[in-house]
């Protein structure tokens, strides 16, 4: 009975000493916060805005398109010039959308919470049309343009942007295409408004034999926007596939873009088999979160 008592009283004591130096909690505490805080680390987001393009759903209209980013968890999207509505709105998404039309639009967009990323590929072929286009871009809050631009419209371009403080970047469709080539864009950028830049389509410096993480490096300092993918160059066309089962080193231009804190849009496109689409975008999100974390860790 005697050592029964004194192992209670020892167990007491001990009770007794936690309860008045809370040291050890305070220490538990501080663990149980750094662990904390190093998962929120791990998953913070990019500085980028995660984007999809309505051109990989361009069979359907565009607010089905919306709504196909909205269960992908993709809050942004880039439209598509031409693509009907839908939605009971008549018309299509270009910028001869009538202004009620244009407030219609706008409201929906908000009811589901989404945002206009961009509009593209659009080139006006006029100068009223340029014009009619930025105008467009405003009322639709859209901040970005993507273009392929004829040169002789790179002036008054350049004043467009500045009025309407609106940002146009250049798209780069496969060689022999007018922007292929990034070195030669580069050179063109080199004395134009720092609201003009480039819109880096990974898939197609591919498609033209390029390095697409050399030719990122080459495009950092003017990068707004990228059309984001993963290709196969088993076909002479390049298709494109669920990323990693490519040629195209996504987890690389992932890291870096993070490394250069990139801040624009990074917009996923999928031009793959559009049956595919649902099955293939799935297993692209669940790569690209796989991914960010990746890059996360280091």
């Amino acid at each position: 009975m005697r050592i029964k008592f004194c192992y209670f009283l020892q167990i007491a004591a001990l009770a007794l000493l936690l309860a008045c130096n809370p040291t050890s909690s305070i220490n538990q505490s501080n663990i149980q916060n750094s662990d904390s805080t190093k998962n929120a680390d791990l998953s913070k987001p990019a500085n980028w805005h995660l984007a999809i393009l309505a051109y990989t759903f361009r069979e359907g209209t565009f607010f089905e398109a919306v709504d196909k980013a909205k269960e992908l968890g993709i809050d942004e999207i880039g439209i598509f010039p031409g693509q009907q509505i839908g939605a009971r709105l008549d018309g299509k998404m270009d910028f001869n959308m009538d202004q009620a039309t244009q407030l219609k639009v706008n409201e929906l967009l908000k009811e589901k919470q989404v945002k206009l990323a961009d509009i593209g590929v659009i080139s006006p072929t006029s100068n009223a049309d340029w014009e009619k286009l930025f105008q467009f871009a405003k009322s639709m809050e859209i901040p970005l343009i993507v273009s392929e631009p004829e040169p002789k419209f790179m002036d008054q371009i350049e004043d467009l942007c500045e009025k309407y403080q609106i940002k146009l970047a250049i798209h780069n469709h496969a060689k022999p295409s007018m922007y292929w080539n990034p070195d030669s864009l580069m050179i063109q950028l080199a004395d134009k408004s720092p609201l003009i830049g480039v819109c880096a389509d990974v898939g197609h410096w591919l498609r033209s034999g390029l390095d697409p993480l050399e030719s990122l490096k080459k495009v950092e300092s003017r990068l707004m926007a990228l059309h984001f993918k993963d290709v196969s160059m088993e076909s002479a066309d390049g298709l494109d596939v669920v990323w990693g089962s490519g040629n195209i080193p996504t987890l690389d231009l992932m890291q870096l873009l993070k490394e250069n804190n990139f801040s624009g849009v990074l917009s996923i496109e999928y031009e793959g088999d559009l049956k595919e689409n649902p099955a293939a975008l799935k297993q692209i999100m669940g790569i690209y979160k796989n991914q960010l974390e990746q890059i996360n860790l280091q």
